[in-house]
């Protein structure tokens, strides 16, 4: 072999063992940074589960009285003198942002009563279209779906008008269990309701709605996202301007005509929450929040809490519900402090 042919030769070699050293460096390049994202989103949620803990104490040792948790508030033994709570620091339960910091972190942290979001009852289908109907569908489309959700639930497998049985979904989508829902957001396995736009993710479905049947509503307890769901978004913004300066005791008075057959006339006005709650935790870009449905049973010692769904949702609709574009201009969530001596 020639001298000029063995140089060409070691030149291929050595340009071959660059182009597989430069993709290996590549391939090892991506895997870090996939397991450091990884890493990262670990730890994310682990601090969103420290919030959430953050709250959920608070909820068991603070009281709550007409829609508020007092942080530091105590009842009032001279009813007389300054009414029945003496306040402290209250927290909204209608899902106000309440900035937490964090492991080097802003989070988010919203406290839902579950008494404030809507009934997706089958005992009453007429708030059920009606929820529909404000979510922007057509009343013969909303009819549709109301049946068809009748259908999915009730125990029997005959067709109603407008209706859909098993032998009416496709092959390849489960039947209908007939029994209640288990939670909202089963009803978007319903024929025709993966279509809504809170079926996107159907974990939504759990941020606007509550499946336990005759649970009554709290007007004064309707959160912003869920008055973004049904409301547009200057009506929506009005109403919660409503519900903030305590002007509102009716749905009608949220621009939510016919919701009133979901609300306890004892409520009205007056409306204590408990013992449901969904506690949410994001960033203040809300590219991603974590939620959890958690239920108090102050009676019970041996289990004063009991944890339902807890979901990582993320999406269009998560992002424009909850996103802060100003997390410096949001109250700070009260942490307890030690007293001297508890360190």
């Amino acid at each position: 072999m020639r001298e000029g042919q063995v140089f060409i030769l070691t030149l291929g070699v050595i340009v071959a063992l660059s182009a597989l050293l430069a993709g290996a460096w590549v391939v090892q390049t991506q895997a870090q940074r996939t397991a450091m994202e990884a890493l990262d989103r670990v730890r994310l949620e682990q601090d969103f589960e420290s919030v959430r803990e953050l709250a959920l104490f608070a909820l068991l040792t603070e009281p709550i009285y007409e829609g508020e948790l007092h942080y530091g508030g105590r009842l009032n033994p001279d009813i007389l003198e300054g009414g029945l709570m003496e306040a402290g620091e209250t927290v909204d339960l209608r899902g106000a942002p309440y900035l937490v910091e964090l492991n080097g972190r802003e989070l988010v942290i919203r406290l839902v009563a579950l008494n404030g979001l809507l009934p997706l009852d089958i005992s009453r289908p007429e708030l059920i279209r009606l929820a529909l109907v404000q979510m922007g569908l057509e009343p013969p489309e909303a009819d549709r779906l109301t049946a068809r959700l009748m259908d999915y639930t009730d125990p029997d497998d005959l067709k109603s008008l407008n209706g859909a049985e098993a032998r009416d979904y496709p092959e390849d989508v489960a039947p209908p269990p007939n029994r209640p829902l288990r939670s909202p957001a089963e009803a978007c396995a319903v024929l025709g309701w993966e279509a809504l736009e809170l079926c996107a993710d159907p974990r939504v479905m759990d941020l606007v709605f509550l499946a336990d049947i005759g649970a009554p509503s709290a007007p004064a307890l309707t959160p912003d996202h869920v008055l973004g769901a049904l409301l547009a978004s200057d009506e929506a913004e009005t109403a919660s301007e409503r519900l903030a300066s305590n002007s509102a005791t009716t749905f009608a008075d949220l621009g939510l005509d016919g919701w009133d057959l979901a609300a306890d006339p004892e409520l009205l006005g007056y409306a204590d929450a408990g013992p449901g709650f969904v506690l949410i935790a994001h960033e203040p870009d809300a590219r991603i929040v974590s939620a959890q449905r958690v239920d108090l049973s102050l009676g019970a010692i041996d289990r004063p809490v009991r944890r339902g769904f807890h979901h990582v949702i993320g999406g269009e609709w998560v992002e424009s519900a909850f996103r802060i574009e100003n997390p410096d201009e949001i109250d700070a969530f009260p942490v307890p402090v030690p007293e001297a001596g508890d360190e």
